[in-house]
């Protein structure tokens, strides 16, 4: 954005000065006009204008705020980009790919890019409060939403797949309240630990001969210990354990969000950040609930599947080792040194890797806050906040820490060696109430089945309407084409032979006819003259005779 081509160059020295002034945003007389440009630079140049600004603010398109709109539109497009509920339902689709694949697209590359072009356009999203409450309230329901759906997850990956749909959540919290360096921190301190935890997966698949299903799986810490360590380290850091890169870009998300002063919520940013603990709470367990399920414990590989979509599947797999007949399976190995070794870095990154960006409360240098300042200056000054001291952050910061901790504990408590019958005696129990819950988050909320039915299902009818009128309609307008030309070109090749060729042919029959006839005249013969000269005199003095009086 700051260097110029030498293609740029080279125009720009072959320009007229006033072609130059006007190439940068000015007038001839040096005046400022506007700049046509779709760079985040130069759209920054605008909006740091007051009065481009108060423009825009006034600015209405049927009845609503353009800036509003505008943001609104462009986050929609985040939404399906960053996998925000309800446009989240392809992300878990698309962790069916390669593993090494799915790490860097759930990791730092594809799905961020949503949280980066809103970070990126601060200076627009920084203008509409209902803009930024938008924003956070999304991020803070699918942060919520997605955590609670790793509960029941058994597929590991499907487990990471929505927790980073639950991470993205948190960045959109960050950047919704305005927090938008903390929004990138995040999204640097979740490229390591997803990265990990991704490809931890992959070797835990790899080692396990392909298999995914955590029910299967089991006391792989023994038989996989490098792999188990980082996979340790990740969920430590996603869980936000004290001194992990997690723990600082989640905790100053926490306390970003429940400081907030621009939010248009009752409270201002007090129910986010309840909604965020929720959701932290919730990360914290599900991860070490797969971290238990699958390296504790003994080796379950071969075990038979009790069914799909049961109550009792989640823990009845575990429970069950001794009861029926075990199928013969190769012992899991660990990963050899070219995947344990990027493992062990990124566990590394994970565990140090927030360090750049220790909290401002700390007293301690930010280098990431500081190297990511130029860049959102310009919005600094429009963000309020609801003037919490360090007192109250201090607190959020010890409140973060028992979440993190209490996750793990509980997580540990009910799926450590998987022999605590309560999670079995809750997904077993009688009550239609229990089992209920425990159907509607196993099912993912339905949320595919209503886009099945609400999406799916209309266009699979529009598909057979198409059908119909393109077979019967269009099939046909075209069939009938065919004996509609032939009609015609039988007529006009009926036209053509007998009325053009008829009366060709009839003009040159008339002519011989008559060249016969009139042939008859010139006979050559003398005595054939004299006859006719006598009687055309005759016939003339008759006539004369006849009809002058």
């Amino acid at each position: 954005e700051r260097q110029a081509t030498p293609a740029a160059v080279e125009q720009a020295s072959d320009s007229t000065p006033a072609e130059a002034q006007a190439a940068h945003g000015a007038t001839p007389r040096g005046e400022p006009g506007p700049t046509v440009s779709v760079t985040f630079r130069h759209l920054q140049e605008q909006f740091s204008r007051p009065a481009v600004r108060k423009a825009l603010k006034d600015r209405k398109v049927f009845g609503i705020n353009l800036i509003a709109l505008v943001g609104v539109l462009l986050f929609v497009g985040a939404m399906g980009k960053s996998a925000q509920v309800p446009l989240y339902v392809w992300l878990p689709d698309a962790m069916a790919g390669p593993t090494p694949v799915s790490a860097l697209i759930h990791a730092a590359t594809m799905v961020t890019a949503g949280v980066y072009m809103v970070a990126r356009l601060n200076f627009l999203f920084a203008l509409s409060p209902f803009l930024m409450t938008w924003v956070t309230v999304v991020g803070a329901i699918t942060a919520v939403f997605a955590a609670t759906i790793g509960f029941f997850q058994n597929d590991i990956k499907k487990v990471l797949a929505y927790s980073t749909v639950s991470q993205l959540g948190f960045m959109f919290i960050a950047v919704g309240v305005g927090a938008y360096g903390v929004g990138i921190f995040h999204l640097m301190t979740h490229a390591f630990f997803k990265a990990c935890l991704f490809l931890g997966s992959g070797s835990v698949i790899l080692g396990c001969h392909h298999e995914q299903d955590m029910r299967k799986m089991g006391g792989l810490r023994k038989l996989m210990p490098l792999t188990a360590v980082t996979y340790f380290a990740a969920c430590c850091a996603i869980a936000g354990f004290p001194l992990t890169a997690g723990f600082f870009s989640k905790d100053e998300i926490l306390w970003k969000a429940f400081d907030a002063g621009n939010l248009l919520l009752p409270g201002g940013g007090v129910m986010i950040w309840a909604l965020a603990a929720i959701g932290a709470l919730c990360t914290s367990f599900y991860m070490f609930r797969s971290y238990y399920m699958t390296f504790s414990g003994e080796y379950r590989g071969g075990t038979p599947a009790h069914g799909h979509g049961t109550a009792s599947d989640d823990a009845r797999a575990g429970h069950d080792q001794g009861h029926g007949h075990h199928a013969p399976a190769a012992r899991p190995h660990e990963s050899p040194v070219t995947m344990t070794l990027v493992l062990a870095v990124l566990a590394v990154l994970s565990l140090i890797g927030g360090w750049v960006g220790l909290p401002h409360v700390w007293r301690l240098p930010n280098y990431l806050h500081h190297w990511l300042e130029p860049v959102f200056e310009e919005s600094a000054g429009w963000i309020s906040t609801a003037g919490h001291g360090a007192r109250a952050e201090w607190t959020l910061m010890a409140v973060s820490i028992c979440l993190a901790l209490g996750g793990w504990l509980l997580a540990r408590w009910l799926y450590r060696d998987l022999k605590n019958p309560l999670p079995r005696k809750l997904l077993d129990s009688p009550n239609p109430f229990l089992r209920g819950i425990h159907r509607l988050v196993f099912n993912k909320y339905y949320v595919d089945e209503i886009y099945a039915a609400l999406v799916v299902a209309p266009v699979m009818r529009l598909r057979l309407i198409c059908d119909w009128i393109d077979r019967r309609i269009v099939d046909g307008l075209v069939n009938l084409a065919g004996p509609i030309a032939r009609g015609l070109a039988w007529l006009q090749g009926t036209t053509d032979v007998r009325i053009v060729d008829g009366a060709v042919n009839g003009t040159a029959w008339l002519i011989d006819r008559g060249g016969r006839v009139v042939r008859q005249v010139q006979t050559g013969k003398i005595q054939t003259y004299l006859y006719v000269i006598v009687i055309g005199g005759v016939a003339l003095v008759l006539t004369t005779y006849l009809l002058i009086p």
